[in-house]
């Protein structure tokens, strides 16, 4: 969900992600592994996560082990840890919802795999309409051309790097 008005958008079924997270959590249990954490990004798939965790777990698969899932890394920081991120933002932090390809997730490329990020096509670009709800499909007017929600041209590595080491620290 919420993904199909990007360019480029691959997705999965729910109904195959479901599948596919019992399987991998069930084969890791089998094989031996007690504790397992599932680290979700795109907040559409978190009651997808958790049915599929579920479903391992009532086909009997987890034994003994212990499934450990976080729903949003970013919903663990304070607005204070965070602000280094949108301080020279034009809008502020303009909510996850409008973070989509933009500052904090350039910043992690550009620290993580910098190789990945074309800078001469990093943009500050907006969707016509936020509202608070979704609509099925997605209009155009919901989806800014390029799948930038925000300003993109703020990103660095180094806020990349205080950024992967915040969210080490915190797992």
């Amino acid at each position: 969900g919420g993904g199909q008005g990007f360019p480029g958008t691959t997705s999965l079924r729910a109904e195959t992600l479901i599948a596919v997270v019992a399987d991998v959590v069930g084969e890791l249990a089998r094989s031996g592994f007690r504790r397992i954490a599932i680290v979700n990004w795109h907040g559409e798939n978190v009651n997808l996560l958790w049915a599929g965790v579920d479903r391992a777990r009532e086909r009997g698969e987890l034994g003994e082990a212990k499934v450990m899932l976080i729903e949003r890394v970013f919903n663990a920081f304070s607005e204070e840890e965070l602000d280094f991120l949108f301080a020279d933002a034009r809008e502020g932090f303009p909510g996850w919802p409008a973070e989509h390809a933009a500052i904090m997730e350039t910043s992690l490329v550009m620290a993580l795999r910098p190789e990945l990020v074309r800078t001469e096509k990093i943009a500050d670009d907006r969707s016509a309409a936020r509202p608070f709800y979704e609509v099925i499909p997605t209009p155009p007017e919901h989806v800014a051309a390029s799948g930038v929600l925000a300003e993109a041209s703020k990103a660095s590595p180094e806020k990349g790097a205080r950024l992967v080491d915040l969210i080490v620290a915190r797992l």
